[in-house]
């Protein structure tokens, strides 16, 4: 259904997407090293002085800290909560069953809560 030329159009988005994100942060990594304090092009030359006086300060040191837990408390969250949860959420006659039900499995539910039913005392009684 799709030509082509939609699929390029596509492709040429995408990227222009993936640029329009990526290219400010490369500036922001290469002004990084730069030895003036104004931003000008090309850049006079490269330093390190920037990053020893951005670590002196306790503040971003802090801040940095609080980072780097947060992305912890994240990833065993994240790690956790998907394991956990869904043995609690899930019917039971739903395990190994496809996310989409099709005539088929339909048809087998019927006849196992069926035959559960006929099992239990509970409905109709077979004659």
């Amino acid at each position: 259904m799709e030509g082509p030329w939609v699929r390029f159009a596509l492709r040429v988005w995408a990227v222009g997407i993936l640029l329009f994100l990526f290219i400010p942060i490369a500036l922001v990594i290469v002004y990084a090293f730069n030895v003036s304090t104004i931003q000008s092009w090309p850049i006079p030359g490269v330093t390190l002085k920037w990053f020893g006086q951005t670590w002196q300060d306790p503040e971003v040191r802090r801040a940095l800290l609080l980072s780097v837990e947060a992305g912890l408390m994240a990833t065993a969250v994240a790690l956790v909560a998907p394991t956990s949860s869904p043995r609690s959420t899930i019917p039971r006659r739903l395990e190994g069953s496809p996310v989409v039900p099709t005539s088929d499995t339909r048809r087998r539910w019927w006849r196992r809560s069926r035959s559960r039913r006929r099992h239990c005392g509970s409905g109709p009684s077979p004659s």
